[in-house]
């Protein structure tokens, strides 16, 4: 069987055409799937955030996530974690580099036994060295219990003591069980240490269907420019001689 150039190039053209048509396909139903998520999610997120602060009781269930809680506990200072991003200073109002600062607390009045991640807020990088690591102190902490953000396509791998999230593998590097959930501490704001704020549902952006839309119509783009080329393949060979039709 002999294959002639202009045979390769047209098999290349088909393999990488209807790859494209398949690809693009799929990110617009990959699109769908991330909607459906985020509207669950923004449910979820009004239901349990609207709902009275509670002793926190150790469950680590659905029915907690986006809860506002609140327990004792005692903070493992030889596990600390640093995520570095950059943040409005109220000082110069301008971005300046810190680090959100992650422990792991040991809570005091659970069931669980298990120590949970605390995100206690973004520290200007100056600032890391005023931070005093106080051991055999109990604190009280409020704040809400956050699942995890799940793993999707081209986020950053994660590694330790180069962290680019919070992440379950911070369980992992302390030595402790993963938990499918963490603590962010509800603090008034400080200039030099920023805790965060209750999260707004609303304000989660929700383009989904926009965005499939958009891949569907590369997609069917796509599809009729295959058709096309290959209809005018097909009419070029029914009006071609034999003899110069491609030998195979």
């Amino acid at each position: 069987m002999v294959f002639n150039t202009h045979s390769i190039r047209n098999w290349f053209f088909h393999l990488i055409i209807l790859s494209a048509i398949i690809g693009t396909a799929w990110l617009g139903i990959w699109q769908l799937q991330r909607r459906e998520w985020k509207h669950a999610l923004i449910a979820t997120m009004q239901e349990h955030l609207g709902q009275p602060e509670a002793q926190w009781n150790g469950e680590t269930t659905p029915e907690w996530f986006w809860r506002r809680v609140t327990f004792s506990g005692f903070f493992d200072f030889d596990h600390k974690f640093l995520v570095p991003r950059y943040a409005l200073d109220c000082e110069t109002h301008q971005m300046i580099w810190g680090y959100d600062v992650i422990y792991i607390v040991q809570p005091d009045s659970t069931d669980s036994g298990s120590d949970i991640l605390v995100d206690s807020g973004w520290v200007i990088a100056k600032g890391l060295s005023d931070l005093t690591d106080q051991q055999n102190k109990t604190y009280q902490f409020s704040g809400i219990l956050r699942p995890f953000q799940p793993n999707i396509a081209f986020m950053p791998t994660q590694q330790e003591h180069q962290w680019a999230y919070i992440s379950p593998k911070m369980y992992q590097a302390a030595n402790q069980p993963v938990l499918p959930l963490y603590f962010q501490e509800i603090r008034p704001y400080a200039c030099s240490t920023s805790a965060k704020g209750l999260p707004d549902p609303n304000s989660l952006t929700d383009n989904h269907l926009q965005y499939a839309i958009t891949w569907f119509a590369l997609a069917g783009v796509l599809l009729a420019l295959y058709i096309y080329r290959t209809w005018l393949q097909s009419s070029a060979k029914t009006r071609r001689p034999a003899r110069f039709k491609d030998s195979f």
